[in-house]
């Protein structure tokens, strides 16, 4: 059954793409609506075809072949059965939770599993794919890569390590955090001054652990950033008993009609400082016209 996929611009400026034909180019774009939430597919190119081209007679299995040759797709083969692989496709694609796979792991991967005794996904198998045939360009060139420029496809982009950096903070209710860094910590102090990070990191991690619904989600970065966001426009972080809770009076709040932040007080008196001004100017102009009228 298909399925929707993302698809952006940088798939059409993609120059190891580009060597195949058109249509193949159109195949691998279909292949990802075709694949499991894993990025597997079976390899029979007859329903393959049924599936993407049910009006034309083109020769699939020789198009998978030209993707193969480029490393945009990879065949293996368990119990017999053969199976088609992209090896980045969850660097990419982010599925619905609720999306089952359908097909075995590759077996290197299956290996690995058994060895570790943990669950291996697309991710991890990237990783041994890349292992296994080093920095190939195509590797790193996958039709959804935003930053994709002409001049880029002979080599790895410069900013094709971020986005690991940028997911490796990651949050499970057995571990707890995993992946923060001195450099984060330090970096988190400087943009939110008021906020006691370990103690908010903690008082985070609680948080999620009592409301697990809440703790399916991709983007922890974000959520840690919002989260000593909200902490440093509440005043920060409570250390203690004898940390008073910030009252409402001395906050302070964007006021539009100054196009500045004032506290409930200052706003009063500059409202007060405006109307008497505007009267003191009405006054003004109401005698100015007097003395026209009476000059006439």
């Amino acid at each position: 059954m298909a399925r929707t996929r993302n698809l952006k611009p940088a798939f059409f400026k993609n120059e190891d793409l580009a060597e195949c034909d058109p249509v193949v180019r159109l195949l691998f774009a279909g292949l990802w609506t075709l694949a499991d939430r894993e990025g597997r597919l079976e390899y029979r190119p007859k329903r393959i075809r049924a599936e993407l081209f049910p009006y034309d007679a083109f020769d699939v299995a020789g198009m998978l072949d030209q993707l193969a040759a480029r490393g945009f797709v990879r065949l293996y083969e368990v119990d017999g059965q053969k199976y088609l692989e992209i090896p980045t496709f969850l660097t990419h694609q982010h599925p619905h939770p609720s999306e089952k796979t359908s097909c075995p792991h590759p077996p290197e991967v299956a290996i690995a599993v058994k060895n570790n005794c943990k669950s291996v996904t697309s991710r991890e198998n990237s990783r041994l794919v890349s292992e296994e045939q080093g920095t190939k360009p195509s590797l790193y060139l996958v039709p959804s890569t935003s930053h994709l420029a002409p001049s880029e496809s002979q080599s790895r982009p410069a900013d094709a390590g971020r986005s690991a950096t940028a997911d490796a903070i990651c949050w499970d209710s057995s571990e707890g955090w995993q992946g923060i860094t001195d450099s984060d910590r330090e970096a988190w102090r400087t943009a939110y001054p008021a906020c006691d990070i370990a103690q908010e990191l903690a008082r985070a991690d609680q948080w999620l652990r009592g409301n697990p619904t809440k703790a399916k989600r991709k983007a922890w970065r974000r959520f840690v950033t919002g989260w000593l966001s909200r902490t440093q426009d509440r005043g920060g972080s409570k250390t203690g008993q004898a940390a008073a809770p910030t009252s409402k009076a001395a906050r302070r709040f964007w006021r539009s009609e100054f196009d500045r932040q004032m506290t409930d007080a200052e706003y009063a008196a500059a409202m007060r400082q405006r109307k008497t001004a505007g009267g003191v100017a009405l006054d003004l102009a109401r005698t100015l016209t007097a003395e026209v009228r009476n000059a006439n």
